[in-house]
């Protein structure tokens, strides 16, 4: 049974970049699909079943989060060593304090902080995504 590398660039056969070119990310996406679908596998044998589902989990769960420009920078970050855990630490925050108390409605606060920050450079990285892809047309 092959192994197949759970790092998604690697998978999709890509440097580790945050600017990738969604349109070519998008091609090698329907490639491997092809190449991998499940349904290509029904009369092998179960452990190339197997391993078609194998691949094809990596590769859908690598899509959704390479095309995220986001996703794909927190993904690097933590590949990198750099785990983003800021928001794990502050639900455990939230989770020992007695509810509705002032640690409680605190930790609530800076959850909604991250959150709130998370969003906005979300929407910003998505914009900028969008003017170079837009500038690249």
């Amino acid at each position: 049974m092959p192994i197949f590398s759970k790092n998604f660039y690697a998978f999709f056969g890509l440097e580790p970049k945050l600017r990738l070119d969604l349109e070519s990310l998008q091609k090698r996406f329907y490639e491997l699909s092809r190449n991998w679908h499940p349904d290509r596998f029904t009369r092998k044998s179960a452990e190339e079943q197997s391993e078609a589902l194998q691949a094809t989990a990596i590769l859908n769960d690598g899509y959704r989060t390479l095309r995220d420009p986001v996703k794909r920078a927190e993904y690097l970050l933590t590949e990198e060593g750099f785990p983003i855990g800021e928001l794990e630490k502050l639900f455990a925050k939230y989770d020992v304090a007695e509810t509705r108390s002032e640690t409680a409605k605190q930790a609530l606060q800076e959850i909604r902080g991250v959150l709130n920050r998370r969003r906005y450079i979300e929407n910003l990285m998505r914009d900028v995504d969008r003017a170079l892809n837009a500038s690249k047309a």
